[in-house]
């Protein structure tokens, strides 16, 4: 079964790719074959979780994101520190799954991303899926990169208020680069 799931998100995949020029030229202000206008775009923040970027998957991921129309606007491959984490995840204090949440994002490099798109923070919740890969739809990355609740290759912003609280929390990571 996992091998036809594999072929089948390898189909939408590039199924994917044979739009990309027009979506990625409206991405960019740019007119495309299709005549469409360029479109107004939102920024979301992004991270490629340290179990993703061990197994060497992040090349992929980045690929997938861009063939779905986002820009990535910045990128940074850092490891954070536990006091980084507790402030990423503070929503989740007093939680308890906090610590381990905690333990996990330190584990290893996180790769952080800022994209840009139409509906970003909506269309990047789209593309991910539903945090248990068991239960993504094929085409999702957490259905094609994900293991567990916990270890599903990416995080992204759940709303728009979110998404500036972490966009603000990636410039300053951008500082603190180890």
């Amino acid at each position: 079964m996992k091998n036809s799931t594999s072929i089948f998100s390898i189909l939408i995949l590039m199924a994917t790719l044979a739009f990309s020029n027009d979506i990625s030229a409206q991405a960019n202000g740019l007119p495309c074959a299709c005549g469409k206008k360029p479109l107004a775009t939102e920024k979301t923040f992004a991270m490629i979780k340290p179990e993703a970027v061990k197994a060497g998957k992040s090349g992929d991921i980045i690929r997938y994101i861009e063939l779905n129309g986002f820009t990535i606007q910045d990128m940074t491959k850092k490891n954070f520190g536990k006091q980084d984490a507790e402030q990423f995840y503070k929503e989740h204090k007093g939680k308890p799954f906090f610590n381990d949440l905690v333990t996990y994002v330190t584990s290893g490099p996180v790769i952080l991303l800022i994209l840009e798109k139409e509906n970003a923070v909506a269309d990047w919740r789209k593309l991910m899926g539903p945090t248990d890969p068991k239960k993504s739809e094929v085409g999702t990355i957490r259905k094609m990169f994900g293991t567990s609740m916990q270890e599903n290759a990416v995080h992204g912003s759940a709303n728009p208020e979110d998404a500036k609280n972490e966009l603000a929390f990636f410039s300053t990571q951008k500082t603190n680069v180890a």
